[in-house]
């Protein structure tokens, strides 16, 4: 493991990232899914050995957890709310404007064509 690297194991973090799950979710159906989850991805990475692999996939993992961890806590902030509902806003509002500019170009593709054939 690199000196600057995450320092905690990969053990210590399977069982954070199960902690958290519990904490979340407890007993219920989403736990469950999340715990099978979590499982599914530390196994699938089991035989990784390249200390650089292993660092990063460490790094991700205490970035989730961080991630979710401050999420958790911004979303009890009425300011933060406020603030995450007018971005959504703002970015449904664009991706709407995108998907009108493709349709608007894909019509004007398909008249180009149209116009093509006839005059050919």
């Amino acid at each position: 493991m690199s000196v600057t690297g995450p320092t905690r194991t990969v053990g210590q973090l399977f069982r954070d990232c199960l902690r958290l799950v519990n904490h979340v979710s407890g007993k219920s159906v989403k736990g469950a899914n999340l715990r099978r989850i979590v499982g599914e991805e530390f196994r699938k990475n089991a035989k990784v050995k390249d200390p650089e692999h292993v660092d990063r996939l460490k790094g991700n993992a205490i970035r989730a957890l961080s991630n979710y961890l401050m999420l958790t806590s911004l979303s009890k902030d009425n300011k933060f709310k406020e603030k995450a509902g007018a971005y959504n806003e703002r970015t449904l509002k664009g991706v709407a404007a995108e998907e009108q500019a493709e349709q608007k170009m894909e019509q004007e593709y398909k008249t180009a064509l149209r116009e093509r054939d006839t005059q050919g």
